[in-house]
């Protein structure tokens, strides 16, 4: 494959698959841990509440699907990436990571337009 294919090649269905694999794994993870910290809220003390706060909505949501998309690359070695990507393990992460920034952008457009096409009343302004 030529090189100067790689960006396009990028832009293909098992790429869109894996960004929504990745939301649906960072969206579990979400929920999960809220659900833990919930259960031992009455633990810690109510000052690192707002440094907490800010660590898990500044740094580890948005961290997350970075972290998954790396790893979901780098221990699946059979998914098909692009050829140029192919060749080596560092790529491959390095795709990882591009596809989990794309994810954290992408999955809840797609949750949003599902949801619109439910019978559900909800909001209808798409998300930013």
């Amino acid at each position: 494959m030529d090189p100067s294919l790689a960006l396009s090649s990028l832009f293909t269905l098992p790429m869109f698959v894996l960004c929504i694999v990745i939301g649906i794994i960072v969206a579990g993870f979400r929920k999960v841990m809220e659900k833990f910290a919930q259960k031992i809220n009455y633990i810690l003390p109510d000052k690192y509440e707002p440094l907490g706060n800010w660590f898990w909505r500044e740094i580890i949501l948005p961290g997350a699907p970075l972290v998954v998309g790396a790893s979901i690359a780098f221990f699946i070695k059979d998914y098909p990436f692009p050829e140029p990507f192919a060749a080596s393990v560092s790529a491959k992460v390095f795709v990882g990571i591009l596809v989990g920034l794309v994810s954290g952008w992408l999955y809840p457009r797609v949750i949003f337009y599902l949801k619109a096409f439910s019978k559900a009343p909800q909001d209808k302004t798409p998300p930013q």
